[in-house]
């Protein structure tokens, strides 16, 4: 297979949960840009055959379609390693949620900012939800125990320019700009498939959550650059299988289940990325607490899954 364009051949891995609509307009997006990818593989979890196939439908003969339905859920980062196993003759790969449009022209700038140094080994986009705002975790820094405390009381959006206070956010970049950063989400994260495999691949430790900022530590450590391009403006509806973050009042008594179990995985990978990044580099004193705090989080979203 000949890739359309330089660079390589491109696959694109759309991992779905559920939201067959979403992934419809995904797909639709992906055969409107202006650089298409040579492959699209679909790891559609607790798959719907009916829904799978008129999603695909639309966009058939725009790509190498690849569907890989699975009647169980595994998570994201096995989700993705299955998806990437598909298309093993790619030079590229773009993991990608279902529940993201692409800009025209987000794909081909994010492919110019990979072949554009040899250094960098992943690419982001914008990712801008619904209502416009930025999502702030396609443009981010380690999450440390100082920088995770100062998000949560909010002091980096009240001192977003401050590099000590907005250390989480890189409050202090132009989001409209193209420049390096420390970690991105998964939901749009471009690599070369080379560096992938010599990282060992997305940590299937992890089902949910903490997954993409861990590949962005190993990829760093191995002496690679993660680019955030500006200009590429991807809409991300975020959290719209999982429940997360939307009214209660939405939400019936399955995705209730749903939201609690995965707030319980997102606990859990915290505690697994904190112990394997970042434990070591934390002060001595501050590790118990941080241990205690990390424990005290996955307990009450367990009880939370419990009340379910």
């Amino acid at each position: 297979m000949a890739p359309v364009s330089g660079g390589g051949i491109l696959a694109v891995v759309v991992v779905n949960h559920r939201r067959h609509d979403l992934l419809a307009g995904c797909l639709a997006s992906l055969a409107a840009s202006t650089r298409r990818p040579e492959i699209v593989v679909v790891v559609d979890n607790e798959s719907d055959p009916a829904a799978l196939t008129a999603a695909l439908d639309p966009v058939a003969g725009a790509f190498d379609l690849r569907p890989r339905p699975d009647a169980g859920n595994k998570g994201y980062a096995t989700s993705c390693n299955r998806g990437a196993a598909a298309a093993p003759e790619a030079d590229r790969l773009l993991f990608l949620n279902a529940d993201t449009e692409l800009g025209p022209d987000a794909l081909a700038a994010c492919l110019d900012a990979l072949e554009a140094d040899p250094r960098t080994g992943i690419v982001t986009a914008q990712l801008v939800r619904p209502d416009g705002e930025r999502d702030h975790a396609c443009h981010r820094g380690l999450p440390t125990p100082s920088a995770a405390l100062f998000h949560t009381l909010g002091l980096d959006r009240r001192f977003p320019r401050s590099r000590r206070l907005a250390r989480y956010t890189l409050g202090w970049l132009d989001p409209a700009s193209t420049h390096e950063v420390e970690a991105c989400s998964g939901a749009f994260l471009l690599v070369r498939s080379a560096l992938l495999a010599r990282v060992g691949g997305w940590d299937e430790a992890y089902r949910f959550y903490a997954e993409d900022l861990d590949l962005c530590a190993r990829v760093r450590a191995a002496g690679s650059r993660i680019v955030y391009v500006g200009s590429a403006r991807v809409l991300h509806v975020k959290g719209a299988s999982s429940g997360i973050g939307r009214p209660e009042a939405e939400l019936d008594a399955a995705q209730r289940a749903i939201r609690d179990r995965v707030r319980g995985e997102i606990a859990r990978s915290h505690r697994r990325y904190w112990e394997l990044h970042l434990a070591a580099g934390t002060p001595r004193p501050l590790r118990a607490p941080v241990r205690a705090w990390l424990a005290l989080t996955e307990r009450r979203a367990g009880q939370g899954r419990g009340s379910a």
